[in-house]
């Protein structure tokens, strides 16, 4: 089979759609050039509706109803007189995997148009790099090389694992991974290969500082005796003189914003560099933050509490002000036992891929998602990984620790992942050392989509890509598991 040449220079395209976040730009950039919320309206469809589409299954199984419109970047685009009647949805579950795979290829010809392809042309002359998770099931990676060439122009595809696209980024082919996004997600790359059956899974990252994030400011803003309402009220509605409310997944989105911009605020002051002891901590100055609405709220040592989520004493050992709040460990706890019943419901309502084939093992870590779910701290994983791996790979992999995802876009992160690993792995090996590496702050939320730009440049690449010709004479999909292993 021949490798994918082209007669001219064309950047390829990198795109990751991920559950939260899509990032879409051509190799050989600094910055993604279409950055929007996975997240996405769609008309609410009646049981009529669901009959039409019910005879549209697609190969491995799944099912793909007739295309619906749907609407991106709900927050600016859905008018309040038509809420009533659109569902919130997002292509990819909590898994990490494809869920929807209409919406999945309606948010892929939306990030096209902002790139600059038309509707139908998409990625035409363009090679693309498609970013996907390290346990993303064979039959999905499959159906996606399907969908790619039978459905987009492209002339040739690549499927990048983000893990060792993180580990690009930072200028390294070996390192231990850890992607704090929807989830936190640890996994070891040896000389540019993910390693099968290493990998940590935990259902605590983002959205879980986000919501407790959401929850101190409500606390806070209580406690300043203020006569507003009990709740932080999102910015749309502090706009408006009335202060009405929307319905209630728009509202609940909304405050989710709001808690981004308040923890963006934060960044320099959320994680305390060299481990956290709330009795240290009474003392230090107020941190005043103003609200949507103009009122004023004072963080003190709780804005410490959103890193120890993160890093935080897995004994629960580490108590807040109020004694009434939870511990970082117990908030952990609580969200990855909620992680794990969404799974649970998920694989319930789905069926697998291919038979037999499991999405993610809670306790098998050889399975076939090659991932184990866990509970534990963030350092905990991350050396577990690492023991998990060869005895000769384990010193070089935690001399390089990479750090990425939005949940570490914050100050001293790095180096009180260095600490605290340090911590770990010197108490019986004190002549190893803990390197962490991490891209700028403003970086590392689209860590791995600048790794895919990166390998996208090379000239040397052009060997890697599954060409059409290949797709068309080498069997259809399954030749991914070939050259995409």
């Amino acid at each position: 089979m021949m490798a994918y040449r082209s007669d001219e220079v064309t950047n390829a395209v990198v795109l990751e759609i991920g559950r939260h976040v899509t990032k879409c730009g051509y190799a050989g950039e600094d910055s993604p050039r279409a950055l929007f919320q996975t997240k996405a309206v769609a008309v609410k469809r009646t049981t009529s509706d669901a009959e039409k589409d019910s005879g549209d299954v697609d190969m491995e199984g799944v099912s793909v109803s007739k295309s619906k419109k749907h609407y991106f970047e709900p927050l600016q685009s859905l008018p309040k007189s038509k809420e009533n009647e659109y569902d919130f949805q997002s292509a990819v579950n909590a898994n990490g995997n494809i869920d929807d795979w209409d919406l999945w290829m309606e948010t892929m010809r939306y990030a096209g148009a902002i790139a600059g392809f038309s509707e139908d042309k998409l990625f035409n002359d363009s090679p693309l790099i498609m970013i996907e998770k390290p346990h993303n099931p064979p039959g999905h990676r499959a159906k996606i090389i399907e969908m790619l060439f039978e459905s987009t122009d492209a002339p040739a595809v690549f499927l990048g694992k983000d893990a060792v696209l993180n580990c690009f980024a930072c200028g390294r082919t070996t390192g231990i991974v850890a992607d704090v996004g929807d989830t936190t997600l640890i996994t070891p790359v040896y000389e540019g290969w993910a390693e099968s059956g290493k990998g940590m899974l935990r259902g605590v990252g983002v959205e879980c500082i986000q919501k407790h994030c959401i929850e101190t400011m409500d606390q806070l803003l209580n406690r300043s005796g203020s006569n507003a309402a009990k709740e932080v009220m999102p910015f749309y509605q502090a706009k408006n003189e009335k202060y009405e409310k929307r319905m209630d997944s728009y509202h609940s989105l909304a405050r989710f914003e709001t808690a981004v911009r308040c923890l963006e605020f934060l960044s320099p002051y959320s994680v305390a560099e060299y481990g956290y002891n709330p009795s240290n901590f009474k003392h230090i100055p107020k941190l005043p933050y103003m609200l949507p609405d103009g009122t004023e709220i004072q963080f003190g040592n709780e804005r410490f509490e959103f890193g120890e989520i993160l890093f935080g004493d897995a004994s629960g050992n580490l108590k807040t002000d109020d004694a009434a709040d939870k511990t970082p460990s117990q908030i952990r706890e609580a969200y990855a036992s909620e992680y794990a019943e969404l799974l649970e419901e998920e694989s319930s309502s789905q069926s697998s891929p291919n038979k037999g084939e499991s999405k993610i093992s809670k306790s098998t870590p050889n399975s076939s998602s090659g991932v184990e779910f866990s509970t534990g701290t963030l350092q905990n994983m991350i050396c577990e990984s690492a023991f998990r791996c060869d005895r000769e790979q384990q010193a070089q992999l935690l001399g390089n620790v990479v750090l990425a995802g939005g949940g570490v876009c914050v100050e001293n992160v790095v180096d009180r992942a260095r600490a605290e690993v340090e911590a770990i792995i010197h108490t019986h090996t004190p002549g190893w050392r803990v390197k962490v590496l991490s891209p700028p702050v403003t970086e590392r939320a689209y860590c791995s989509w600048l790794g895919g730009s990166i390998l996208g440049s090379l000239g040397s690449f052009g060997e890697m890509y599954i060409s059409r010709k290949e797709y068309d004479e080498g069997g259809g999909a399954s030749i991914v598991h070939r050259k995409c292993p």
